[in-house]
Formats: C-alpha cells, sequence, structure tokens
C-alpha cells in the first residue's frame, strides 16, 4: 500500500468508522438524528482544519459539505461534556495511525534507525475542568488551584516524521513521570530530550535496550572522573582554552551513570541574554543565584551515551539543536492552528474545540509527512496554509476512497513543489546544518 493510500485510508477510518462507532459508546449518539457523530465530527476537525478561528457557520457548512445540511444552533446544542468525551477519545483513536514518510535522504540521521524528540505542550482550558485537568505552572496572576490546563506529551521522529502522541494528561504532571518517558524504543534510535525528561534511569534503561540519548546537563548534577572523584565543572570548563570540551565522565553521585560530556563555549552576548533571564528567574522565586550558575551560563553542556564513532562532538551539537523542531510544531498548532484559542467563551464549546483542533493538526501532520517529509527544505508553516486551503475540495470525498485519494494526491503535488525554505549564509537553518554539519558549524554560532 502507498503511503497517500495509506494516508487516506487513516483519515476515513478516523473520521467515520472510529467517529460512527465512538459516538454510540459515548453516548453522543443515543437517537435517530441528521447530525450523526460521523458528522459533528467532520465538523467540528476539518471545519477547524480549514478555519482556524471556526465560527458555527463554519461549523455548519463542513458539516453541509459532509452531506450533513443542519443550522449553525443545531451544532451549538451539541456542545456538552458527552460531545467533549466523545471527541476526546476520537483523539486517542486518531494518535493510533501510524502515517510515516521514508527516511529523509541526509546522512547525520540517516546513522540511525530513528532520531526522536521529545517534549510536550500546555493548552490552559476553562477553570470549571479543573478537577478533571489541574493547572500548574507558569504564574499568570490566578491561583494556582483556580487553573484548568491539558498537557499533551508528543515525540517526533526527524527521519520519517511519524508522530507518537499526543497523549493528554493534567497540566501538573511532571514531564519526568510521563508513559512516553518509559516506552521502549527500537534499538539503533537517538532520542532527544529537554531537561524535563532528565533522568538517569531512564539514561540506563535506554542505554541497556540498545538506544542513544541525547541531554542537556542538568544544573547540580554531580560529574565523576574515572577515580571516581567529583569533578568541579567550572574550574574543568575554565581551564579548558579551547571552544569545544569533549570527555568521557560518570554521572550522578549514587547512579555514575557513564557519559559523554560536551561543552560548547557561547558568545558573550549570549551569556549576557541567559544571565539576565537567570537573574530574573531566581528574583521572582526569592531565591540565592550562586556565582557559579551565572557563569556556566557561558556554555552550552550535553550528555550523551553517543561515541566518537556514532556523531562528532559538533555533530552532536547540530543534533542538539534540532531539538528546536518540535518547538516549531508546538508553535505551528498554536500560532497557525489556534489550539489555544476560542471565539466563545461556552465551556463545553471551548473544551470540544480543543479535542477537534488537536485532531485536526494530527491529519494535518500527516498530510504534510506524507507531501513533504523527504524533502527537508520545506517549510511546514507555508505548507499548513495550502493544507487549510484545500481542505473543503477534498472533504467533499470523505466517502469515496478512490475520489478522496485523487483528492489528497493533487494536494500532495502542490505541496511537492510549494514551500520551500531559501538557504542562508549567515545563518543556516536546521536541514542546511543537518545536511552539512561540519561545514555549517561556525555559522550557526554568529
Amino acid at each position: 500500500m502507498t503511503i497517500l493510500a495509506t494516508l487516506s485510508g487513516a483519515i476515513q477510518h478516523v473520521l467515520i468508522d472510529e467517529a460512527h462507532r465512538l459516538a454510540r459508546t459515548t453516548g453522543f449518539t443515543q437517537r435517530t438524528s441528521r447530525l450523526t457523530g460521523e458528522a459533528f465530527a467532520q465538523a467540528l476537525v476539518l471545519g477547524s482544519l480549514a478555519h482556524p478561528e471556526p465560527t458555527l457557520e463554519d461549523f455548519a457548512q463542513t458539516a453541509a459539505l459532509a452531506g450533513c445540511p443542519v443550522s449553525p444552533q443545531a451544532i451549538d446544542q451539541r456542545f456538552g461534556p458527552t460531545a467533549a468525551g466523545f471527541l476526546e477519545q476520537l483523539l486517542g483513536r486518531a494518535i493510533q495511525q501510524v502515517i510515516a514518510a521514508p527516511p529523509v535522504a541526509l546522512e547525520l540521521l540517516k546513522r540511525f534507525t530513528h532520531v526522536w524528540i521529545q517534549d510536550s505542550t500546555s493548552v490552559p482550558v476553562s477553570p470549571i475542568f479543573r478537577d478533571r485537568w489541574p493547572g500548574s505552572g507558569n504564574p499568570t496572576g490566578r491561583k494556582e488551584q483556580d487553573k484548568a490546563t491539558i498537557k499533551f506529551q508528543v515525540r517526533l521522529d526527524l527521519n520519517t516524521g511519524q508522530l507518537t502522541g499526543p497523549f493528554p494528561e493534567a497540566g501538573t504532571a511532571t514531564d519526568r513521570r510521563a508513559g512516553i518517558q518509559h516506552d521502549l524504543l527500537e534499538p539503533g534510535s537517538l532520542r532527544i530530550a529537554d531537561l524535563g525528561y532528565f533522568d538517569l534511569s531512564v539514561f540506563e534503561r535506554l542505554e541497556k535496550h540498545g538506544v542513544f540519548w541525547l541531554s542537556r546537563w542538568c544544573p547540580g548534577t554531580h560529574l565523576l572522573d574515572d577515580q571516581k572523584r567529583r569533578i568541579d565543572l567550572l574550574r574543568l570548563l575554565q581551564s579548558n582554552r579551547a571552544e569545544v570540551l569533549d570527555r568521557w565522565v560518570y554521572v550522578g553521585a549514587g547512579q555514575q551513570l557513564r557519559s559523554r560530556l560536551i561543552a560548547f563555549r557561547v558568545p558573550p552576548q549570549v551569556r549576557r541574554l541567559r544571565q539576565k533571564r537567570l537573574r530574573t528567574i531566581y528574583r521572582r522565586k526569592g531565591k540565592p543565584l550562586s556565582e557559579e550558575r551565572l557563569r556556566l551560563c557561558g556554555w552550552n553542556l550535553y550528555l550523551t551515551n553517543l561515541t566518537a564513532a556514532h556523531a562528532s562532538s559538533r555533530e552532536i551539537r547540530v543534533l542538539a539543536r534540532a531539538r528546536w523542531q518540535i518547538e516549531l510544531l508546538f508553535k505551528l498548532w498554536k500560532s497557525d492552528g489556534c489550539l489555544e484559542q476560542s471565539r466563545r467563551a461556552k465551556p463545553d464549546r471551548q473544551l470540544c474545540e480543543v479535542w477537534a483542533k488537536m485532531t485536526a493538526m494530527v491529519i494535518q501532520h500527516w498530510i504534510l509527512v506524507t507531501a513533504c517529509w523527504s524533502k527537508p527544505n520545506r517549510s511546514f508553516r507555508k505548507a499548513s496554509k495550502v493544507v487549510r486551503r484545500t481542505v473543503m475540495a477534498w472533504a467533499m470525498h470523505l466517502t469515496e476512497r478512490a475520489p478522496l485519494q485523487k483528492s489528497l494526491a493533487r494536494v500532495v503535488a502542490c505541496l511537492e513543489r510549494a514551500a520551500r525554505i531559501s538557504r542562508r549564509q549567515k545563518r543556516p537553518s536546521t536541514f542546511q546544518l543537518l545536511e552539512k554539519p561540519e561545514k555549517c558549524w561556525q555559522k550557526s554560532l554568529a
């Protein structure tokens, strides 16, 4: 089966088959009605994909294109806890589908079976949902116990574009204890995650399973030399006159995990900006800030089990920078997909839109992976605009496999010839760095 056939089959399976079944099991459909579960799901998901800030009229027009002409008021009346539960479970079915492109032709990435980037993003919802989705985190002037937040755990493969998640959990849940943190990845894979997932026991388990890992050094984590004596990190860095420090150490006072420490000196302006931000954070927390912590702002510090045979220090710097791609994905979902926004303050509608928009973002990602992933010089943000403009063209053929596949093929053909990223000389893009890491590395620090 071709990837295009897999794409059309996955869309139909989620928005027709699963929507029909879940509408009955969740109680959304209890009697014969023109607005069926699948019509409601298609109206909200595809309506949100075409119109990131949809009105009731947008939902009604999408429902009509799907063969279910109803009034905007009829859709508005269906928003409620049952509809939210139905759409939440529909997202769960969507993320079970696997859409992956052929591995991208970049030598650095091809060294690994997968290059997984792992992170989470949070979406605030109405405070009335705080019992189910308690919020925490960033101070916004509102008491923490009055917040409600849904955190989505996500993992993205840079090789094939495959998406794992987004898995919803309470905003108070920590990344370190997330279920996605303990998945057994395929041997030969590389996992790159931020400090929220820093856990030496997880790193050790990954290594035993044949998985490579890359993380920033977590401040306060002990580093030991070959004689198991504690290393004075700041003194070690200051005694190093080169731009890069690359050596093997033991990590953790008790764990003592054998790891490779790589440190890169950052430009003075970057160091000063980090120090300013750090002072602001500690001032807000009312905690003392040590001079050592301030001086460490002058370095990028990484830990990994990758050997020099797998990747040079400069290649590891490029791989670490590639983690930013998942932040760009979240930005695409929130800024362009308006995941955090709703036109109405009605809590049930807001929650329904969160589930529908996230499902829409998953389907959009499937289309982008099918059309663009094998060509790393494509801009997903530019491509997503094309997807939004073409939703209604292929939505009319949703129930017909051959016409749907033909319509999606036109969208893919359009994306294959558009949305390119221009090459930059002064500040190379991520795909340029991955393409020629040794050549572009110095320019990337400019």
